[in-house]
């Protein structure tokens, strides 16, 4: 008879929960028809974005300390990721500049889309560097 699955704690399901409306936020996003459309998404994505971040840095600083303390190698790619969310605020806080300014809808929704794509690289380098570390450098997958 198989375990069940344990539940993810509050706050990994909490990281979860932000990874699926972030999507969502950035897809609307990189169709918003018009540039009052464009800071509505970021009323709600910036926000939620700065947050989301603020609790993956606490995963890094205390969950994934073993992945410091058990495999070094990683810790510079974490350390880089942390950098990414610093630079991924600038780039959403650039569009919201951008939107301001009278930005032709086009190019709103291609700076959205370049955003979008951003993020989803930045969480599949995130989600890849986690399983490395747990799965095959700790051995936790044996």
């Amino acid at each position: 008879m198989t375990k069940p699955k344990p539940k993810p704690s509050r706050k990994k399901q909490q990281i979860l929960d932000d990874h699926e409306r972030i999507r969502a936020l950035l897809a609307q996003l990189a169709a918003a028809a018009e540039a009052s459309a464009t800071c509505r998404c970021l009323d709600d994505l910036q926000p939620l974005l700065q947050r989301h971040f603020r609790d993956e840095e606490a995963e890094i600083d205390g969950l994934h300390a073993g992945i410091r303390q058990r495999t070094p190698q990683f810790w510079n790619a974490l350390c880089g990721l942390r950098d990414e969310h610093v630079q991924l605020l600038a780039e959403a806080g650039a569009l919201r500049q951008a939107a301001g300014a009278g930005t032709a809808p086009e190019q709103l929704r291609a700076l959205g889309h370049t955003l979008q794509q951003r993020v989803a690289a930045h969480e599949a380098k995130e989600t890849e560097l986690f399983v490395e570390s747990i799965w095959t450098d700790l051995g936790e997958g044996d």
